[in-house]
């Protein structure tokens, strides 16, 4: 086959293998380029008739395979060619500007140096900057004047500019540096092909147009938001030709990218046409996770209220149409019930009387949900004229459904004020007291007696949207009162650090001759010791009444006390065991004594609490009675038995993650 032949099937009959073997017989950069130009085509178009194909995929297979053959293969031919023209000149000497025009036109700019150069006057037109092994490493152009220079019909991808003047430049990269450079009156784009490229294989190319973005100063905001408007264009557009389907994990990873970036700063989305399409991702997001997973990032909520409002108008609107989609845009409001609710309570009375209305029209909506209206008509609702009610925040406007699965017919819910829905919600950004039991609950369409909820299994299993402040509030009384209340002096910080949850590195047990005098030490002011046997160790009066006062239970029957006094107990098994102060051989003798202590103290206190337990249990802990001493197991038993009487008590002095 001679080589007007291949010429013209190369390039009249699009051939890659012709592309291909005329770059081999007549090597030469353009020759080259255009071969891997084709075969990029083609192996994209591939790659999305296998995504679509639904039957046998065979022949799609075999043709990717040629294709990636054929790419083996041009790579082989440009990485000889390379070394072929490997006689690269070297930027030496001065900054000031060459007396004639530098052409660095088709040239490798690979180990070229070009920092802190005056480059005004240089063309870099089909300039490359390839390594050996094919890969672009792009060029330091670091502390240069490349005032006016078009780098537009360059292959530069991946060059740094930082602190370059770049004054009235054209740049067209997808991956460049651009901190701290001067862009005046510069153009600046993305490549196409790469970010077609980026976009559709879900590689990880796709985080450097975001670095590429985010390294420009946001006094450029202007063309910051020209290169996110691209990006957001071509993604709808690839959307689109795929039947607004997103099959691929990558493509969905992707959008959050886009997503997060656009939100990230609050010029973007007042570009109108940033704003629409964003919200046309969101909706795209939404009827492709099968996780149902939460839709919104929480670092963006409050910035971002009134966009997040228009998100959720737009899947209720889509929701009523015939749309075609996977999921049920509509259902939003059902399924991710929590983000929901938490968008309204940061809405429905904001002091922008533009977010409000739009939060409250979009509520009426939810209002009228078949899932949530029968609701509307308890007693217990608003004003008590089965209505909402928005001129009082005590008003019982709020429904709220439990995290049972979507399409179970059994849901949880709680009618509560805005006031204390709030609380619950955002304690730390108030001092008022929270109240955990201030709001009404229904099962099967029941409304529950106060004393009979098991509020830890309701905020940890049913409605996790208060999941993490309960937890961090219930053990406020332990964190802030019983550990300070001990006076654990050096000892205090890793009792604390345990008690949140931090891991326990090997330097910090204390199982030491050393560490457990000073710990005896401690513990010594609040026990008694038995003169028949030292190990029968038993709280003193005064520090019994300290402990009352600390829990706020002063007032309780002695049934109610043992309680807690035994939850206590637990704790301090927990902390001698292995997991946290001990080890495998050894545990903290004192913390196993005050464990006893308690234990003894509750069975005092009432003496049915734990029937034949007791001596079971003080025997673990006293190594008594040839008992199995290790604390890991004692604890792991006492938890069980705690969580299954009283587990509201129990809650109140165990961190949740030892429970």
């Amino acid at each position: 086959m001679n080589n007007i032949y291949l010429y013209l099937k190369a390039h009249v009959m699009r051939s890659s293998v012709a592309a291909v073997e005329f770059a081999k017989r007549n090597p030469s950069l353009s020759n080259i380029q255009f071969a891997e130009k084709i075969l990029i085509i083609k192996s994209t178009s591939e790659k999305l008739k296998l995504e679509k194909c639904s039957g046998n995929k065979i022949f799609q297979h075999e043709k990717l395979t040629k294709y990636i053959s054929l790419s083996n293969e041009i790579k082989k031919i440009r990485n000889d060619y390379t070394n072929k023209k490997r006689g690269v000149i070297r930027l030496t000497g001065s900054s000031t500007p060459f007396k004639r025009p530098y052409d660095f036109s088709n040239e490798n700019l690979i180990g070229v140096d070009l920092k802190n150069k005056d480059l005004r006057k240089a063309n870099f037109i089909s300039s490359y900057s390839i390594d050996e092994n094919r890969e672009n490493k792009g060029v330091d152009f670091s502390g240069s004047n490349l005032k006016g220079v078009d780098l537009t019909q360059t292959k530069l991808n991946g060059s740094i500019f930082i602190n370059c003047d770049l004054t009235g430049a054209k740049v067209y990269l997808s991956d460049a540096n651009y901190s701290n450079a001067k862009l005046d009156d510069a153009e600046i784009k993305f490549s196409d092909e790469f970010l077609f490229l980026a976009l559709i294989d879900g590689s990880l190319s796709n985080y450097t147009l975001f670095n590429t973005i985010n390294s420009i100063d946001d006094k450029y905001y202007k063309i910051k938001i020209s290169l996110m408007k691209k990006i957001t264009i071509m993604m709808n557009s690839i959307i689109k030709q795929n039947d607004r389907n997103i099959k691929s994990i990558n493509n969905l990873l992707i959008i959050d990218l886009i997503i997060d970036n656009v939100l990230s700063k609050e010029y973007y989305l007042d570009d109108e046409k940033i704003y629409e399409l964003t919200k046309y991702l969101f909706r795209v997001k939404y009827r492709n996770d099968h996780f149902y997973s939460n839709l919104f990032q929480n670092g963006f909520f409050k910035r971002n209220l009134s966009f997040y409002l228009d998100v959720v108008s737009e899947l209720y609107k889509d929701g009523r149409s015939h749309y075609r989609m996977t999921r049920n845009c509509g259902d939003f409001m059902i399924t991710n019930n929590n983000e929901f609710i938490e968008l309204m309570v940061l809405s429905l009375h904001h002091e922008n009387n533009d977010i409000q209305e739009k939060a409250r029209r979009l509520y009426k909506k939810y209002l009228d949900l078949k899932t949530v209206k029968p609701f509307v008509e308890k007693e217990d609702f608003g004003n008590g004229n089965h209505e909402v009610d928005w001129s009082e925040k005590d008003y019982n406007n709020y429904i709220l459904l439990s995290d049972n699965k979507y399409y179970s017919n059994k849901r949880n819910v709680i009618i509560i004020s805005h006031e204390n829905l709030i609380n619950m919600l955002f304690s730390h950004d108030t001092e008022h007291e929270i109240r955990w039991n201030n709001f009404f609950l229904y099962i099967d369409n029941e409304n529950q007696a106060m004393e009979r909820i098991n509020y830890y299994d309701l905020f940890n299993n049913d409605f996790k949207i208060f999941k993490n402040n309960y937890n961090k509030n219930i053990n406020k009384v332990m964190c802030n009162k019983i550990l300070p209340m001990l006076k654990l002096d050096n000892f205090y910080n890793q009792f604390y650090s345990a008690f949140i949850g931090n891991a326990i590195i090997p330097e910090q047990k204390l199982v030491s001759i050393e560490n457990q005098q000073k710990l005896a030490d401690i513990f010594k002011m609040f026990l008694v010791f038995s003169n028949e046997n030292i190990k029968h160790a038993s709280l003193k009066e005064e520090h019994y009444h300290e402990l009352c006062q600390s829990l706020e239970i002063e007032s309780l029957n002695n049934e109610e006390k043992a309680k807690y006094l035994l939850s206590l107990a637990t704790l301090f098994v927990k902390y001698s065991s292995n997991a946290v102060f001990g080890t495998e051989s050894e545990s903290p003798e004192i913390l196993r004594s005050y464990a006893y202590a308690l234990l003894s103290k509750a069975s005092e206190l009432n003496v049915d609490l734990m029937n034949d337990c007791f001596n079971n249990w003080g025997n673990r802990l006293l190594g008594l009675d040839k008992a199995f001493t290790c604390t890991d197991i004692l604890f792991s038993t006492m938890n069980y038995y705690m969580k299954e009487n009283f587990n509201n008590i129990y809650n109140v002095i165990m961190p949740s993650h030892w429970r």
